[in-house]
């Protein structure tokens, strides 16, 4: 279940290192100049950056941004359609066909808790009644995330997009690890009978799951990734926890896919590599095995820095 929230924060965290932070600097084994690595969560908004210490320097003595994605092409047509057709059932289907009618009972009232509608309102079921589980369970906790949100969440100037939009504008370049296709697959391609699942965990029980995204947001934005190891080491014990290979899908298998390119991308250019933070740490995080591989890599401020 905690899928939804890693979705939108990409927040866990298994081993910390004892510098943890939100921004690393990358050197030796080669590199003729430093890159450095930011951990990010997807929703802050871009203002963030100016109060991570050495995050503007970081642009500026770098040549270029390497991100998740490359943030402009999600906007643009093609990937509109097929972000769009990736959410929803296959078939014609709409969600009161996949749900037994208990099911679609308890997910009509959680909907007017959170969007003001049952999801049975015909206007509100025409608009998102043929949406996947996953994607349903996608929109609903960052929707009920964004009513509760302290720190005014503005999805047109997201962190990941203005650190590329800096330096776009700085005229360096900017390059993303993956593509809209792989990570669509990645958020919305659990079998539809895991997906049904996962959504009536947060249906059923809507207070635990906003209660862990809210104490992982000022974890985050306080810089705690002790906090966040905690919060996301929190279990269930059940269905709703994710499964091993789930973690694997949306962490560890992403985390081996980048650290196999990017020795080769900071060697032709120093990099600032932008990334969910929940990439960063753990013994299968990009940090460790950047160690491993022989890179040196360490934080670059203090407590006391923060702004």
């Amino acid at each position: 279940m905690k899928k939804l929230i890693f979705s939108i924060a990409a927040l866990v965290a298994a081993v910390l290192p004892s510098d943890a932070q939100l921004l690393y600097k990358i050197s030796g084994n080669g590199l003729k100049k430093d890159s450095y690595i930011m951990g990010t969560f997807h929703l802050a908004d871009g203002t963030f950056i100016d109060k991570v210490p050495g995050a503007v320097e970081a642009i500026n003595s770098t040549d270029q941004v390497c991100g998740e994605l490359v943030m402009s092409v999600t906007s643009n047509p093609d990937s509109v359609a097929l972000l769009t057709q990736k959410q929803l059932l296959p078939d014609g289907k709409t969600i009161k066909d996949v749900l037994t009618p208990e099911q679609f009972a308890k997910l009509d009232k959680y909907a007017e808790k959170v969007l003001g509608a049952p999801l049975s309102n015909p206007m509100l079921f025409a608009q998102i009644g043929k949406m996947s589980p996953a994607a349903l369970t996608n929109t609903f906790t960052l929707l009920s995330y964004m009513k509760r949100d302290k720190h005014q969440v503005n999805p047109q100037n997201a962190v990941d997009a203005d650190f590329q939009t800096r330096a776009l504008a700085a005229g360096k370049g900017v390059m993303g690890f993956e593509t809209v296709s792989y990570q669509a697959n990645v958020l919305f391609g659990t079998p539809i009978e895991r997906q049904i699942v996962q959504m009536m965990c947060l249906v059923n029980d809507p207070e635990y799951y906003d209660m862990m995204t809210d104490k992982l947001v000022e974890a985050y934005y306080t810089h705690d990734l002790d906090r966040v190891n905690e919060v996301m080491n929190m279990k269930v014990e059940g269905e709703c926890d994710d499964t091993p290979e789930e973690r694997d899908a949306l962490l560890t298998n992403r985390n081996n896919n980048w650290v196999k390119v990017m020795p080769s991308i900071m060697s032709q250019k120093p990099t600032l590599f932008v990334v969910g933070a929940g990439h960063l740490l753990g013994e299968r995080g990009v940090i460790t095995q950047l160690r491993n591989a022989g890179y040196k890599v360490e934080g670059t401020y203090k407590k006391e820095d923060i702004k």
